[in-house]
């Protein structure tokens, strides 16, 4: 056994020397108790606290949801920064773990701020972006909440019924149309009077997560909260 475990420690020393791992923002080498982003760039995360605001701005994205009583996001999202980098490797770069790994952060950050929840629900997205991404980043960050929260999360309460087109470039009310019915609860009679945790990767206007709300809202759900990894304008 002790011979084993010496020789996975040389083979992983010799795979970090040929293939080192990089922090996923500034792309120095990691470590070997770092993970996806190194220890300066953790510290340095833009982190939004909008969960101790007052006047959160992510809460009044909300106010039309009668049920929603609690809504916060992770980071700022800024072109270039490093929300937008994390974000980027998640959702485009194949890699579900720092999704995960995002999730627990959040979960840590804002534990203490958030109430019982009986169920996490990650915002779906279309059938035909599984196909081409090979899953939905909102699974991931809901996977890491989950075990930061102790919550168990369900990804197949709600599909995702209509694709829509791109929300970049669109006006406020383009954005709501765009997203109007696209959501469907495949059992409300499990959600009724349930609390809900909702995750999304990015929250800007919010439409989006908003008509899920409210889908869940007409579901029979007892509250809401909204969780996002980052805002951005």
């Amino acid at each position: 056994m002790v011979i084993t475990t010496y020789a996975k420690v040389i083979w992983e020393d010799f795979v970090s020397l040929v293939f080192p791992r990089v922090c996923l923002n500034c792309k120095e080498v990691l470590l070997k108790n770092e993970e996806y982003v190194c220890t300066n760039c953790r510290v340095g995360l833009p982190v939004t606290n909008y969960h101790l605001d007052p006047l959160n701005p992510i809460f009044q994205k909300f106010v039309s949801v009668p049920k929603v009583n609690f809504a916060s996001t992770f980071l700022h999202f800024h072109k270039a920064g490093i929300a937008q980098h994390l974000l980027h490797a998640l959702k485009y770069g194949g890699n579900f773990e720092i999704g995960e790994k995002l999730g627990e952060w959040f979960g840590e950050h804002v534990r203490d701020s958030i109430g019982t929840y009986d169920l996490i629900i990650p915002v779906p997205i279309h059938k035909n972006k599984i196909r081409s991404r090979g899953y939905n980043q909102s699974d991931a960050i809901a996977s890491g909440l989950s075990r930061s929260l102790d919550i168990k999360t369900d990804a197949g309460v709600v599909s995702r019924i209509r694709e829509t087109t791109t929300q970049t470039k669109k006006s406020k009310v383009e954005r709501w149309k765009n997203v109007e019915k696209i959501f469907s609860v495949s059992d409300p009679d499990q959600l009724v009077d349930k609390s809900v945790i909702v995750v999304d990767d990015v929250i800007t206007t919010g439409a989006t997560t908003c008509s899920l709300c409210l889908e869940l809202e007409n579901a029979g759900v007892g509250n809401i909260s909204v969780l996002a990894v980052a805002s951005g304008k």
